[in-house]
């Protein structure tokens, strides 16, 4: 069951999917800076764009969109936050948030894709905590690996807190909205 976008051939489907790629590599160059201690990982308004996206359309779009960002800042276009780009940027400290984006997308994706999902703000609001919490933790495990799991807590996890609060609610709040 697809969410109330109804995606009904192949090229809408890779519309949707470049459409999403364009938003996520703009909301990467947009700053959050609302961190609650200091970190070198930029926070941004992508998985704000990520999650409502993904909502929106289905995990499947949501999943392909992604892939497709983390493909062409990969192959070097500087989409990544803060203009960044390159396998060096993918499978660095900041890493773990990029492939993050897929797991999120999946799982905010398959809520929005629920019927009794769509309509109710609380639901709305758990999908989109759900999927933030994926993307932080993969973000925050991957982080560790390069200094030290306690520190991905400290510089990768609690830092980013109320700023994922703020894009948890508003997300949810446009959700309800257009929904």
């Amino acid at each position: 069951m697809e969410n109330d976008i109804m995606i009904t051939t192949k090229y809408e489907k890779i519309y949707l999917i470049l459409l999403g790629t364009m938003f996520f590599a703009i909301s990467a160059q947009m700053p959050l800076s609302v961190p609650l201690l200091p970190t070198e990982i930029p926070g941004t308004w992508q998985t704000f764009v990520i999650l409502v996206f993904s909502f929106l359309t289905n995990r499947r779009v949501g999943f392909f969109a992604v892939l497709v960002y983390l493909i062409v800042g990969a192959l070097g276009l500087p989409v990544f936050a803060e203009g960044s780009s390159g396998i060096d940027v993918l499978f660095g400290k900041t890493g773990g948030y990029l492939f993050g984006f897929l797991i999120g997308a999946i799982v905010v994706g398959y809520f929005g894709e629920q019927k009794e999902w769509q309509q109710k703000f609380g639901k709305i609001l758990l999908a989109m905590l759900l999927g933030t919490i994926a993307i932080l933790i993969i973000g925050m495990i991957v982080l560790g690996f390069f200094i030290g799991f306690k520190n991905g807590i400290v510089y990768g996890f609690t830092p980013f807190l109320l700023g994922a609060a703020i894009k948890i609610v508003l997300g949810a709040v446009f959700i309800k909205l257009i929904n």
